[in-house]
């Protein structure tokens, strides 16, 4: 994966002689993107953070920003074609493979979207080419996250609830995850679609370790019960997709979280992430209560490639 401290160190670099050039044309910002902040407190004591703000299209970092915090300094870069995007993309791809999850943050809670998708749109929305996305990879890094930051008591039953759960695949491997585990399990889905829980309902994930229930259609954003019908706190949530673009206002996920955060155990954990931008940030899941355990998969944060959001939070 190479040295973290020299991709960083020439990532700066090229930094500093892009912030030159750009001073020399004294070029407009290119476009409204999203904010990327990096922690590089374990590799450089000089600089806190980086600061990148891309274009929404993928690949291009612009403009870009860096910190030194006892100076109060900032440097605002804005590349100009393939050769200079280049120049700081390689470095800076390098240098986030090495970063954890809690270094880097990809925030896209200020991005202008409406929610536009019905209820019926999700009777058949893995035909329209999000599926594989979620089957293929979303999914299995959110497990991989249940499995790295998740309860491990093996003398107690654990209850976990798939919010926007839709058709249970997700769920079973949840169930899944645990029964290999010899976890004993209790997995529910909660969903506002009909068709979707119905699948859900063929789907057999009940074992000698545990049991699957999927809940009758449930609107998880109008409603104020979350967790309907569930007997004990849940030990951990999740919401794949639930709490992002297009599917939800900003307020109504700010709401959706809060309840999760009053609902659920203590010391529980709530993992959202999704196919689109997620509408919360880090700051407004520590202004619900939550501890930030994971922000984001950082290899995935410059290509932009599913899931490079990743939020894991402990309450």
């Amino acid at each position: 994966m190479g040295n973290p401290q020299e991709s960083l160190h020439a990532f700066i670099r090229n930094l500093e002689c892009a912030s030159d050039d750009a001073k020399e044309r004294a070029e407009a910002p290119i476009s409204f993107g999203f904010k990327t902040t990096i922690s590089t407190k374990r590799y450089d004591q000089g600089f806190g953070k980086i600061e990148v703000g891309g274009k929404i299209r993928p690949y291009v970092l612009a403009p870009v920003t860096y910190a030194v915090p006892d100076l109060g300094l900032q440097a605002a870069v804005y590349p100009d074609g393939a050769q200079e995007e280049r120049k700081l993309r390689e470095p800076l791809t390098l240098f986030t493979a090495c970063l954890s999850g809690n270094e880097i943050e990809v925030d896209t809670s200020r991005v202008p979207t409406e929610p536009s998708f019905s209820n019926s749109f999700w009777d058949d929305w893995r035909s329209l080419g999000a599926g594989d996305v979620y089957t293929l990879d979303i999914y299995p890094s959110a497990i991989k996250a249940l499995r790295e930051h998740g309860p491990a008591a093996l003398d107690k039953k654990i209850v976990a609830v798939d919010l926007f759960g839709g058709d249970g695949e997700f769920a079973k491997r949840i169930a899944s995850c645990f029964a290999l585990a010899g976890q004993k399990y209790e997995v529910h889905v909660i969903d506002r679609n009909k068709k979707s829980l119905d699948t859900a309902s063929n789907r057999s994930a009940t074992t000698d370790h545990g049991k699957f229930v999927v809940h009758r259609p449930v609107d998880i954003i109008e409603t104020d019960d979350i967790f309907p019908n569930i007997n004990s706190r849940p030990d951990v949530v999740t919401a794949m997709g639930g709490l992002c673009q297009y599917i939800i206002t900003r307020d109504e996920a700010f709401h959706v979280a809060s309840m999760v955060y009053e609902g659920m155990r203590n010391g529980g954990i709530f993992i959202a992430t999704g196919y689109t931008e997620m509408r919360l940030n880090a700051q407004d899941f520590r202004e619900i209560g939550f501890r930030v355990e994971q922000m984001s998969i950082p290899k995935n944060t410059v290509p932009l490639k599913n899931p490079y959001q990743m939020y894991v939070l402990r309450k």
